[in-house]
């Protein structure tokens, strides 16, 4: 799916990619950023972002995967999902993904 390019630096860089919704466009509107994030259950890192994102036409919740990039609207976190094994949620709004070996951010 075509969309905005981002860069992760964690340990070393990570290249994502945004999609084409008024979430991610959002937060493309703000970047860059810099965060700290926390991990979650073995399945995620978070990190809270200085404003809520928009959520026009965003769906009710998501059931993310591995390298997905989601908008946790509820706490206003930014996520990276790492391992498959997180359950569906409402209030999660998929915004991109990596691309590559999720390795870097566990």
């Amino acid at each position: 799916m075509p969309g905005r390019r981002i860069a992760q630096h964690v340990v070393e860089p990570l290249a994502a990619r945004l999609h084409d919704n008024a979430t991610a466009r959002d937060l493309a509107a703000h970047l860059p950023l810099t965060l700290t994030f926390r991990d979650h259950n073995n399945v995620e890192k978070t990190a809270p972002l200085p404003r809520e994102l928009s959520l026009e036409g965003a769906p009710e919740g998501h059931d993310p995967a591995a390298g997905d990039i989601g908008y946790w609207a509820p706490g206003g976190d930014l996520v990276f999902y790492y391992d498959s094994d997180a359950p569906f949620f409402n209030g999660i709004v998929r915004i991109g993904e990596f691309d590559g070996e999720m390795d870097a951010i566990e």
